[in-house]
């Protein structure tokens, strides 16, 4: 018997030696000094036998006698038929069991172990996704992905997103750097193991994971999230009256405009974002979410099952963070998604040439840092970043890119990350172990501690749910609304304010349409079918997957048909239109139509909505009725005429969403010359980690929109002792690997794969030992 699989040495933490589970640690190592002969002749341990001394003759009929001319043999342990990998960070064997969809259960002696045997499994299955989120979160994509990345990487680098991770990784302690180091050791286990195809087909070898590549990914959310709020400030400078000094308003009209196409260059908006609810039914509550994330697969979520003393959770993670967003315990269900607040402020800096701002106290001196951007198969690209102490100088960064601006003295500093030194990690752990929604209020406050406010949806066993807004937002003067002088009182924080957290309902009662009947969206009655276990076969089952924003296109809707009527088809199909955008639908292709090709340039010509705006904030943004109000109604009109030429040219009589509708599933990196060579496939099911899923105009080169799709839908009955999912593919990124999309078949059809949430699982078997 091995040493490993005796328990010696490999043991850690006090574990009983794998080989006497039952002995405590300390009586183990009472035995190690019983003297010799302690344990001879039986494996469950013999009593001493005397000493015999070593001048003495004994007879030949004697037991020790006996021992040193016929030893016994003891019987060999079988070798083990399953694979057995070794994992550093773990003190004692770790169980796997991967069910028929690939799903990883893991079963472990401790709860260390666990999330190590969870960042095992992620990168086992998902390595190269998890090293290109890391380089999209740190900018540096275009070192492996090429030139289209530069100025995403730019942006990144400017706000320092890599090394706020590092420095809060460095201030890190406790328990939450614990398992992420435990996580980060199951990660390089794996990448141990050999690379991805897909680094072998680019010729680069993946870099081992850290603390900070976790902390990384959760702060590029944040700053995705306040990059997305620039439009809406630049634009309402022009809304807003300027300060009364005539030095003053002459400094703000110097801005240079060029600046707000910044916030549209990063590729990945958002990290994750649901539509969740919570039904009763018979003696238990249901929680439901539809998971929605950005386009392609880089936010593809992970299944798996962790089970260790004092931790039972199952659900959907986020590959490189050990963090279950969705998912449930034993007593508990829930679901996370990230909400829009105010916290990024833009801070106007005037310059003086030679590397000083002006202060409240006068002159200060800018910090400066070169960043070196590597740009695959391109020229790699220095970038100077100056910071003053409110941010980094966008418009240093922009005059780069795009020539000095008319003035070089005024600039724009972005102030973000209220909590960017600290992490949400914490939270998640609480949460993973919360019985009650009291227990998940208790990690609310801990999740607060992450650069992300969210709003965290939860069901208990006993009949509780709740619906709690987590996250701080700065205390700050209302001038914040617009860009403010850095070297004013306006300029400053005055403190933090929680969102709050406390149980105040389930989601907001549906709105009633005219008639007094109840309008549901669609996107939540069909989930309310897959609840009450409506069966929904071929096509029908496919509808599930294909809703967009259902109550903001609702509201758009209406507010178009106000303006148009019901005289042309347009209207009459707008006016009988649920909001689905599915295959059949002739409203789904006109209302996309008119909204992305003909009224958004129209009523946003400074924009190119097609690609610089998420679909979500532009239906937001005409939703709230400002922008579709105080249009010119002919405009209004006349782009719907032009929405209805362009699909009677195309479609004929036919309007339906199908016609109109291209879906291109390429991967990622099809383009790239060394792509077929390494025998990669060049189109991919619908979530695939290598996949970009794309939804544009058939016959049409210009106009393009990538949308998102759900991606993922989770069900919890707190009755019952089993999570039910839908993912869009398979566990593994590995193309050779017999879990790649092995649940695309039933993500297409819009069927549930289910696994136990405690309880052993069958499946394929696999061991990580010390």
């Amino acid at each position: 018997m091995s040493e490993q699989e005796n328990g010696g040495s490999g043991s850690r933490g006090g574990n009983p030696p794998a080989g006497n589970p039952g002995r405590p640690a300390g009586e183990a190592n009472a035995a190690d000094n019983r003297g010799p002969g302690w344990g001879q002749g039986s494996r469950f341990g013999a009593r001493p036998q005397p000493e015999v001394p070593s001048d003495s003759k004994p007879d030949p009929g004697s037991p020790a006698v006996d021992r040193q001319e016929a030893p016994k043999r003891r019987r060999k342990k079988p070798e083990p038929t399953h694979p057995r990998h070794t994992v550093p960070v773990v003190s004692g064997k770790v169980t796997i069991h991967r069910d028929k969809q690939g799903t990883a259960h893991i079963n472990a002696k401790q709860e260390h172990d666990a999330w190590a045997a969870l960042g095992f499994c992620c990168a086992q299955d998902r390595l190269w996704q998890i090293d290109i989120l890391r380089r999209v979160a740190n900018g540096h994509a275009s070192e492996v992905l090429g030139a289209d990345w530069l100025e995403h990487d730019s942006l990144v680098r400017t706000a320092g997103v890599g090394r706020r991770a590092a420095a809060a990784a460095q201030r890190m302690q406790g328990e939450s750097h614990e398992m992420l180091t435990a996580y980060a050791g199951g990660v390089n286990a794996a990448r141990a193991l050999g690379q991805p195809p897909e680094a072998t087909a680019l010729e680069y070898e993946i870099a081992p994971w850290t603390v900070a590549d976790s902390l990384s990914l959760e702060l590029y959310g944040a700053w995705a999230q306040a990059c997305s709020r620039w439009p809406t400030k630049l634009r309402g400078l022009a809304d807003q009256s300027l300060p009364t000094e005539e030095a003053n308003a002459a400094l703000w009209s110097r801005l240079d405009p060029r600046v707000a196409r910044w916030g549209g260059v990063l590729r990945v908006p958002e990290i994750l974002g649901a539509l969740g609810f919570v039904t009763p039914t018979t003696g238990s509550l249901q929680l439901s979410a539809q998971i929605s994330g950005p386009p392609g697969a880089l936010g593809l979520p992970y299944a798996a099952h962790l089970r260790a003393p004092g931790l039972t959770v199952a659900g959907l993670t986020i590959p490189g963070t050990p963090n279950f967003f969705a998912g449930r315990n034993r007593s508990l269900a829930w679901v996370a998604s990230p909400i829009a607040v105010d916290d990024v402020d833009l801070v106007m800096e005037e310059l003086d040439g030679i590397g000083n701002f002006r202060g409240r106290k006068g002159r200060e001196k800018a910090a400066r840092r070169q960043e070196l951007i590597r740009v695959r198969d391109g020229e790699d690209r220095r970038v100077e970043v100056m910071e003053t102490r409110h941010g980094p100088l966008l418009s240093h960064l922009a005059s780069q890119f795009e020539g000095s601006p008319a003035d070089s003295r005024v600039s724009l500093a972005v102030r973000w990350g209220l909590n960017s030194l600290g992490t949400s990690m914490g939270g998640w752990l609480a949460l993973a172990r919360a019985d009650h929604v009291a227990d998940a209020e208790a990690a609310g406050q801990l999740l607060s501690r992450g650069p992300i406010p969210m709003e965290l949806l939860v069901a208990s066993a006993d009949g509780e749910e709740a619906r709690l807004s987590v996250g701080q937002v700065p205390i700050r003067d209302m001038a914040n609304a617009r860009p403010v002088r850095g070297w004013s009182n306006e300029s400053l924080w005055k403190g933090a304010r929680g969102l709050g957290s406390g149980a105040d309902g389930v989601l907001p009662d549906v709105p009633t349409d005219d008639s007094g009947g109840v309008s549901v969206s669609a996107a939540r009655a069909r989930l309310e079918q897959l609840l009450a276990g409506e069966t929904l076969d071929g096509p029908a089952a496919a509808l599930v997957l294909s809703d967009v924003a259902d109550s903001q296109v609702g509201a758009v809707a209406k507010e178009l048909v106000r303006h148009l009527g019901v005289e042309t088809r347009g209207g009459q199909v707008l006016q009988a239109w649920n909001g689905a955008t599915v295959p059949e639908s002739a409203a789904a292709s006109f209302f996309w139509i008119l909204i992305l090709k003909f009224l958004s340039p129209a009523l946003f010509a400074d924009e190119n909505p097609q690609f610089g705006r998420h679909t979500g904030d532009l239906l937001a943004e005409l939703g709230r009725g400002a922008a579709l109000a105080e249009a010119n109604p002919e405009l209004i009109r006349e782009s719907a005429r032009q929405a209805e030429d362009f699909l009677e040219q195309r479609l004929g009589a036919d309007w339906a969403w199908e016609g109109i509708c291209q879906a291109d599933r390429s991967h990622l990196l099809a383009g790239h010359e060394l792509f077929a060579s390494a025998g990669l496939p060049e189109r991919t099911r619908m979530g695939s980690p290598g996949a970009v899923f794309r939804v544009g105009f058939a016959n049409s080169q210009e106009g393009i929109r990538i949308i998102s799709e759900p991606n993922a839908r989770l069900i919890c009955d707190l009755g019952t002792n089993h999570v039910a999912l839908v993912l869009a593919g398979g566990s593994s990124g590995v193309f050779t690997s017999v879990h790649f999309l092995d649940q695309a078949g039933p993500f297409d059809q819009g069927r549930l794969t289910s696994f136990p949430v405690d309880g052993d699982v069958e499946g394929e078997l696999s061991e990580l030992l010390p």
